[in-house]
């Protein structure tokens, strides 16, 4: 998926959340296997690229986009009883 966006909503799904359609394999357990899974090029993950992280994207006004979604996030969930991130 190419996307142009800096937050990506499937970024933040917990990878137990998510499973092919049409394979026999199960969706990995975490995201190094995906990872790995992507590198292979295995059929399951059809046309899935990843991309490192740009060297600002610590300190810079990354981390505070990413500081203000989690803030957000858990000020929606905390009245609603849901999970703490």
């Amino acid at each position: 998926m190419k996307r142009a966006v800096d937050v990506f909503n499937g970024t933040f799904a917990e990878v137990k959340y998510i499973s092919f359609t049409n394979s026999d394999i199960p969706f990995p357990s975490s995201t190094a296997a995906l990872r790995n899974l992507v590198e292979a090029k295995d059929p399951a993950v059809g046309i899935l690229v990843y991309y490192l992280s740009r060297e600002d994207g610590d300190g810079g006004w990354r981390q505070k986009l990413f500081d203000n979604v989690e803030k957000s996030a858990e000020a929606y969930k905390i009245p609603r009883c849901y999970p703490r991130s």
